[in-house]
């Protein structure tokens, strides 16, 4: 009668690719849920710099005597009130949107519609490596009466 003294290299190799299997599975999950999160905490900071365009807007419209907000054509962006000056003001240069966190594109559209005033708020950014949009983006759109 044979001794068997441990395992033959087939059951070593089988016991490998079923933990290689296994490894591989774990990995590509865990990479996957990293990537998505990723996106998810970039699309919540995204919808808050859109938030705070809108929140930029109604805060300009109470005192917006002059007609400013609503007379601009095109695209636009406002930039947060710095702590001296009480109200948010316009880049200086003419360009149609802004960078914020050297990340975000922020871009305001104006549309009219018979008294209404539309403003689409536009949030772009490219996404993490890894996922299927070359660009995304929040579109936020708020409408108010002309003064």
């Amino acid at each position: 009668m044979k001794i068997r003294r441990g395992d033959t290299i087939i059951e070593v190799l089988i016991s490998m690719a079923i933990l290689g299997l296994i490894l591989s599975a774990a990995y590509a999950t865990s990479s996957l849920n990293l990537r998505t999160s990723q996106f998810t905490q970039e699309r919540t900071a995204a919808l808050k710099l859109a938030e705070e365009q809108i929140e930029l807007m109604r805060s300009l419209t109470s005192v917006d005597e002059q007609g400013v907000l609503h007379g601009r054509n095109g695209g636009f962006c406002i930039l947060s009130a710095s702590a001296g000056s009480p109200a948010a003001r316009f880049p200086d240069d003419t360009n149609a949107s802004c960078l914020r966190d050297n990340r975000y594109m922020i871009s305001v559209n104006r549309n009219q519609n018979n008294s209404i005033n539309y403003f689409a708020v536009l949030v772009s950014w490219i996404p993490p490596a890894g996922t299927n949009n070359n660009r995304a983006e929040v579109r936020l759109n708020y409408g108010f009466p002309q003064p």
